[in-house]
């Protein structure tokens, strides 16, 4: 064992020390040598001194998760693998159950957690969400402890950065984000190729739960032609439940301070709004909003006329 430390492949990153129980919530594993004692409770014999491996998890020994040991051959780095496993394991099953305190019950993102007791480059937590095509994997490197997450996007690229960089960020409410931006960057690009614009001046609703009847996550508007005006717009809002498509009046434009939305309607027309977004599925958002906008633009200039009659009746 002590031949194989110093050519191991966790031999750059590992390193020995005498028993130091520094106060923390560390993560460690302690060879030493055993009385014995335990073995022989209740019995008079004279114990025999044993090889003694204590694996501590954030500064708690974890009795439960027995390590699988050969102790005619002690191999060191089958037992570091197999802690790291473990530890991986357990780290990505309480990302899950935080992610799942996040989503409604009714709602079709999913999470699965795969684990192993002795391989870390098997434990992975996969996240499925429903307005993405392809899952994202969210992964623990065995020997650096790096968090990487595939596939590579702007977005996963900065929330790992950020988890890497950050000890305090609360890890799951960083990967909801993330997949809410997962999403807008991929309908980002179906609205480019129908040439939809970004509607950029606005400012962020006071109440937007308010406003859309439900949180909606993170949000983006955009005007997909001229004959909108510049009033009715498209908008979308993304969370883990998936992305909701809207129609929204803005207020008129005024250059000392930015625009706000005034109203959201949501688009129900018998489309699956929730699905992958693709260029069909805008353009069948495009038709169902304008629809929605014409019978919203004409209810409201009946509204306007109906003033102006009155009005003038009074007079």
């Amino acid at each position: 064992m002590v031949r194989e430390y110093p050519t191991g492949k966790n031999a750059t990153f590992c390193r020995h020390k005498l028993l130091d129980r520094t106060p923390g919530r560390k993560s460690w594993i302690e060879l030493g040598i055993g009385s014995g004692k335990a073995e022989l409770r209740g019995f008079r014999q004279k114990p025999t001194p044993i090889i003694s491996v204590r694996w501590f998890q954030r500064g708690i020994e974890a009795h439960e998760a027995k390590l699988d040991i050969d102790w005619h051959c002690v191999s060191l780095e089958s037992i570091l693998l197999q802690a790291i496993a473990r530890h991986t394991s357990t780290i990505l099953s309480h990302i899950e159950n935080d992610l799942k305190t996040l989503v409604s019950g009714d709602s079709s993102f999913s999470t699965e957690v795969r684990t192993s007791d002795s391989e870390p480059n098997d434990c992975e937590l996969i996240m499925k969400h429903p307005s993405l095509r392809q899952p994202v994997r969210y992964f623990i490197e065995p020997v650096t402890g790096k968090i990487a997450i595939m596939p590579s996007t702007p977005a996963t690229m900065r929330t790992a950065n950020l988890l890497n960089t950050d000890p305090n960020a609360e890890t799951a409410r960083q990967l909801a984000s993330m997949l809410c931006v997962c999403s807008l960057e991929h309908v980002d690009k179906q609205a480019a190729t129908l040439a939809w614009r970004p509607v950029r001046d606005l400012a962020p609703p006071n109440n937007p739960r308010a406003l859309f009847g439900e949180d909606p996550g993170m949000w983006k508007i955009f005007l997909p032609s001229e004959r909108w005006g510049a009033a009715w717009a498209i908008a979308i809002t993304a969370s883990l439940e998936g992305c909701k498509w809207w129609v929204v009046q803005l207020q008129e434009a005024d250059p000392s301070r930015p625009r706000a939305i005034i109203n959201a309607r949501r688009v129900r027309q018998h489309i699956k709004t929730e699905s992958v977004p693709s260029r069909s599925l805008l353009l069948q958002i495009e038709k169902a909003a304008l629809a929605e906008y014409r019978t919203r633009h004409c209810r409201c200039s009946s509204i306007t006329c109906a003033f102006h009659i009155t009005s003038r009746s009074l007079r």
